[in-house]
């Protein structure tokens, strides 16, 4: 999953020049992986005033929020795709109007674990 990461954002970041001035560049998965492994139900309220609770973004940085990724696991007995789907939309306007930017980490991953499902690894 690593090199599939450096490789998105390698082509996210094409183009972009870093300067030192003072921004501050933050990404942040908002711990929904943990969240959706975890043996308790995190319902969507508490899952929407975590998101209501972190902060505006301010004029010297840019905060980048990492979609939850598409888990197919055996032993998470909460972690479902359609719930992983559910929080990003659910997340999508909420951190859009505080001036987050998306970095889509379900789509990349689903086709990550399509390619190693039809492998049989």
């Amino acid at each position: 999953v690593t090199l599939f990461w450096k490789q998105y954002l390698k082509q996210r970041l094409r183009g972009i020049v870093f300067a030192t001035t003072g921004m501050t560049v933050t990404i942040d998965g908002l711990n929904t992986t943990k969240l959706l492994l975890e043996h308790r139900v995190v319902s969507n309220e508490e899952f929407k005033e975590r998101l209501y609770a972190l902060p505006n973004v301010t004029r010297n940085e840019q905060r980048y929020w990492l979609t939850s990724f598409y888990l197919s696991s055996e032993q998470g007995v909460h972690a479902h795709v359609k719930r992983a789907d559910e929080w990003n939309k659910m997340a999508r306007p909420i951190l859009r109007e505080k001036g987050y930017r998306v970095l889509n980490a379900f789509d990349l991953s689903a086709a990550f674990t399509y390619d190693t499902a039809t492998r049989m690894d």
